[in-house]
């Protein structure tokens, strides 16, 4: 009896031994290494395991890579479990990555990792007949890479029979150094090469993909996608429509309150004037943001008039300095108690949470511009129209919405997540724009104060703009200005379908939406800046998922699960059928010593 629960307990140790739910696959991706001041392609080898775990990620490289391409697995490894919705805190990542080169360099292998590991996620055999290069940005988008045509031969060398390359670059500008050593005869002028041309000429055929769903199909051979809605027009949640137009109404009632008192003033100083027509200017673009139902536009360029015209008034009351003063100290009591209001409030809600962020913001801004010494009218008079608006915000408060567990253990541990991915996003701006993201790293800095003040909440949505900052500029190093408007145009139709999305799951997202309306404004006459607010869009449209368990676990494919089953039922088998030998052998050892 006693060996029977000893190869019991052997059976049960070897069980835990070889873990069920892991999983390995692999596939080809494309790199470059710079040798003597020139690039050559090559294919690497990308293998992933996935164990049960804690959300670690390991990577083992030979040769070396350097530091940009280990950040960007780690960013690739969290863009695919978004994009598959899996808790992915649950596993640990090993990655591996071999090359015949002394060195990779740079970030090109992001949507090879992220494809590779979504498609593992998703239960899904990969060609390796296909090799992957592109960068990955937020939302999963596939940004420009360099050597392509390096690559490209090279993949033609290797036996490779499909490339995946961004769909940006399918007509390819060589950097100089590319261009010395491309003997090709394909290219439509001295600099730009057509790809498709270039691939066929080397016995390849070549795909341009847009997002990682695109990559992940074509290495699959299985039709995939974000599992995002797809729909042509948002639709609106109507309590969100009327409380922003109400929003909008009063600011630009202040609006045009303010302006009627400087109908038929003339300012002899050019700065004023110059104040008074921006201010003019922007009450008009309110307009038209009205008319065209953008409620929030509306609002933002309603408040830049306003601050032009409270500094037109608190110049014309000719202030003395110690006038400005009590102004100042009376504009800080109501901040103060504005502040005690809204810390009464109960959070129940993303609408609550979001709200909160947006009027907290305010009167942060504001009582920081109030604290400067000596107060000036100009500060003055942003600050008191910054605490209005913050005012005309809170209206969004107790307006319904799904309930949540908002309390301080999900707000601590959301906060905590949120710095450590804009942290992470910065280090790698950082390592090819060293000292260009200083407003990132101040932005940081203000959510850690947050979080050692127990203000989660701001620590969340300061850390959420940080990231924001730090991905808008990843997704654009290395775009062609020519491309922006294609990418902003797959960007908006990703966040649009992140917000419709989270409409079905009963959450209206008020300032991923408010940002998303405001791109969409900026779009023609500022890019860049309508960037940067699709970026705030995606970011604070999915605030919900640090307070809701609405991501799946995962469990490798079945044959995985067949290939572990087998081992132990074997083991178990020769255990037991060892069991009788070893039991008449015990009996036969018995008898002799009985006989002695």
């Amino acid at each position: 009896m006693r060996i029977q629960k000893l190869l019991i307990a052997v059976v049960v140790l070897l069980v835990l031994m070889f873990p069920v739910w892991g999983a390995t696959g692999s596939m080809r991706l494309l790199a470059v290494s710079g040798e003597e001041n020139a690039l050559r392609g090559m294919v690497a080898d990308l293998s992933l395991e996935i164990q049960p775990g804690s959300g670690r990620v390991f990577i083992d490289t030979f040769p070396l890579t350097k530091l940009d391409t280990q950040i960007s697995i780690r960013f690739a490894k969290e863009v695919a479990c978004d994009f598959v919705g899996v808790d992915c805190s649950r596993y640990d990542f090993f990655y591996t990555i071999r090359a015949n080169a002394p060195i990779i360099g740079g970030a090109s292998a992001g949507s090879a990792v992220s494809a590779l590991t979504a498609a593992m996620l998703k239960g899904l055999p990969v060609n390796d007949t296909v090799a992957v290069t592109g960068t990955i940005n937020s939302g999963g988008i596939i940004g420009p890479v360099g050597g392509l045509t390096e690559k490209i031969t090279a993949a033609a060398d290797d036996g490779v029979k499909m490339v995946i390359v961004p769909s940006g670059q399918m007509l390819y500008t060589p950097n100089l150094e590319e261009n010395r050593n491309n003997s090709s005869n394909v290219t439509t002028n001295e600099t730009e090469i057509n790809l498709t041309m270039y691939a066929q000429e080397q016995g390849i055929t070549i795909i341009g993909a847009e997002s990682l769903d695109d990559v992940v199909t074509a290495i699959t051979g299985v039709m995939v996608d974000n599992g995002l809605p797809k729909i042509e027009n948002l639709v609106i949640d109507p309590t969100y429509a009327a409380v922003m137009a109400n929003l909008s109404i009063m600011l630009c009632n202040r609006s045009e309150t303010m302006r009627e008192g400087f109908i038929g003033a003339s300012f002899t100083n050019a700065s004023l004037q110059k104040h008074a027509d921006l201010a003019q200017n922007l009450t008009q673009l309110a307009k038209n943001a009205s008319f065209k139902g953008q409620y929030y536009a509306a609002a933002s360029y309603c408040f830049g008039a306003n601050t032009n015209y409270q500094y037109l008034f608190t110049l014309e009351q000719n202030y003395s300095a110690q006038e400005l003063e009590i102004k100042k100290e009376e504009l800080l009591a109501r901040i103060t108690e504005f502040n005690e209001l809204i810390e009464k409030k109960e959070l129940s809600s993303i609408t609550d949470l979001e709200t909160y962020m947006i009027v907290k913001e305010r009167l942060d801004e504001a009582e920081d511009i109030l604290n400067n010494e000596p107060i000036r009218a100009r500060e003055l008079a942003y600050a008191k129209e910054r605490v209005y608006s913050a005012f005309v915000w809170g209206h969004f408060f107790d307006t319904g919405g799904k309930k949540l567990s908002l309390d301080e253990d999900h707000l601590r541990e959301s906060c905590l997540a949120k710095i450590g991915e804009a942290q992470e996003r910065l280090q790698y701006v950082l390592l090819y724009l060293p000292g260009l993201l200083e407003d990132v790293e101040a932005e940081i800095a203000d959510a850690g104060y947050d979080y050692n003040n127990k203000q989660y909440e701001m620590c969340l949505f300061r850390a959420s703009k940080a990231k924001a900052q730090a991905d808008v500029v990843v997704s654009l190093l290395g775009v062609k200005e020519g491309n922006l408007k294609n990418m902003f145009t797959v960007k908006k139709k990703l966040v649009k379908g992140v917000i419709a999305h989270q409409q079905e799951e009963g959450f209206f997202p008020i300032l991923g939406y408010s940002y998303y309306e405001y791109a969409t404004s900026l779009e023609e006459e500022d890019i860049s800046s309508a960037f940067l607010y699709l970026e705030y869009a995606l970011e604070l449209s999915k605030v919900d998922i640090y307070f809701k368990n609405g991501k799946q676990s995962w469990s490798p494919r079945p044959e995985h699960k067949r290939f572990a089953g087998i081992f132990v039922a074997g083991v178990v088998t020769g255990v037991l059928c060892c069991l009788p030998a070893l039991r008449r052998k015990r009996e036969q050892q018995i008898r002799q010593r009985k006989k002695k």
